[in-house]
């Protein structure tokens, strides 16, 4: 398990609190870890020195996700909890404008790979210094709701995206993440033509069953629906291929029965 240590601050009656005092536990324990300089590491260094570090824009964000925040908004109450700020160790937060361009600027450059190099430092550090011999994988897709115009509907019926995620369930540490966007897309036929079909997969395993297999699944509206409700018809393939995409394999399915075409 990973050493305690005594938090570097105490209540006075005199101090100011906060409601996001909790967060300084979680805070603390990145300080434990050394997230600050792995973050600096594995990420490109700012190229003024006038700019803020990249530590700088991820705790505060981490801090607020972990805190139950739901929009890259959210971070103002962190930026408003001085207390929290002063125990945790952050003389400086960028703007939610500031933040925003940076996460578009990393994530379409090295930031996704940098963010998993340095899941994978705490991930390894963690793990050396539980004392558990036994352990379990577990590897199950997450749906995270969002609004953003590129992102497609999820099976729940709200847009988002659907990371896969593996962690350890003995230690509750995330091992490794691919993410994903939502979930259903057009589905189109061999030739390219658009159908009126939506397809999306999933990962499944059943209540007595010891192994997961891959499920994909067709949609499409019905004709004589009732009216004012979403009605659809689903058709589903299990399958323990990983090579081909969902369409190839659902391609591949739908000529499985070309040599009795041609035969009868």
């Amino acid at each position: 398990m990973i050493q305690q240590s005594a938090l570097p601050f105490k209540l006075k009656g005199q101090e100011r609190i906060t409601s996001r005092s909790g967060l300084a536990l979680y805070a603390e324990f990145m300080k434990a870890m050394k997230v600050r300089a792995l973050i600096d590491g594995y990420f490109p260094q700012a190229g003024s020195g006038h700019s803020y570090s990249a530590s700088e824009y991820i705790i505060p964000i981490s801090l607020m996700l972990y805190g139950g925040g739901e929009s890259i908004e959210d971070v103002r109450e962190i930026r408003g909890a001085a207390p929290l700020r002063k125990v945790s160790g952050l003389t400086g937060i960028p703007g939610v404008s500031a933040m925003g361009d940076w996460l578009r600027r990393m994530g379409g450059r090295s930031g996704v790979a940098a963010l998993a190099r340095v899941n994978e430092r705490l991930f390894c550090e963690i793990m050396r210094r539980d004392r558990g011999n036994d352990y379990t994988l577990i590897v199950d897709p997450a749906l995270i709701e969002a609004g953003k115009r590129e992102t497609h509907r999820t099976y729940l019926g709200y847009k988002g995206y659907r990371p896969v995620v593996a962690t350890i369930k003995e230690v509750g540490t995330v091992v490794a993440y691919e993410f994903k966007e939502g979930t259903w897309k057009p589905f189109r036929t061999r030739d390219g033509v658009m159908t009126d079909r939506e397809i999306a997969q999933t990962i499944h395993i059943t209540e007595k069953g010891k192994e997961s297999f891959r499920l994909i699944v067709l949609r499409w509206r019905e004709n004589q629906g009732e009216l004012f409700r979403n009605n659809y018809r689903y058709h589903c393939l299990a399958t323990n291929m990983l090579e081909q995409s969902n369409a190839e394999m659902v391609w591949t399915y739908n000529e499985r029965a070309s040599i009795s075409n041609m035969v009868g």
